[in-house]
């Protein structure tokens, strides 16, 4: 773990969600210093933020994270969106070409919606496939994912019984994960 220098100016969200202002770059105090660095290399430089384009709470606090997470430490940015096997049999009933359809809208959604949200960061869009834990810690791998942000919801009682999505990708992942509450 690396100590906290007291004199770097380190973004981390207070308990509400919020992260602090950041300092004025006249200011004397402003630390002009390198970003951090961990074992000789950049703390992160992929970050994948899955998401989940019908559920609205998967983005509203995990994509403004990332991105003062990606800004902090010039990071790449992936946004992500995994289209279940089950979703995919329901709805296109393995047709090659309605399975390319269903591909292809989900990316599209995906990119506008990440217009929507990034207006000044580049980003990357990747859609994958299969199970949604499997297929984000897929997707992590593709991409060399230093870091995965995902929102994280109250478990209610069906997650106790089955298990949420967001506690499998913490419990298999090789990366660091960093989870948002709603």
């Amino acid at each position: 773990m690396i100590p906290l220098d007291p004199g770097r100016l380190w973004i981390i969200p207070n308990r509400h969600g919020r992260i602090p202002p950041a300092k004025n770059e006249l200011d004397p105090s402003f630390d002009r210093s390198p970003l951090p660095v961990v074992e000789g290399r950049q703390m992160y430089s992929s970050i994948l933020v899955p998401i989940d384009l019908d559920e609205p709470s998967s983005w509203s606090k995990a994509v403004p994270a990332a991105c003062a997470l990606a800004r902090c430490f010039a990071a790449r940015l992936t946004l992500a969106t995994v289209v279940e096997d089950s979703v995919a049999t329901r709805q296109v009933q393995w047709s090659a070409i309605g399975y390319r359809k269903l591909v292809s809208t989900a990316k599209a959604r995906l990119s506008s919606l990440g217009d929507d949200l990034i207006q000044d960061l580049p980003f990357e869009t990747m859609v994958g496939t299969g199970s949604i834990g499997g297929g984000i810690l897929t997707l992590a791998g593709q991409v060399e994912a230093d870091l995965i942000v995902l929102s994280s919801h109250r478990p209610a009682m069906r997650d106790w019984l089955i298990g949420a999505h967001a506690s499998r990708v913490v419990r298999h992942a090789s990366q660091s994960v960093l989870v948002v509450r709603e």
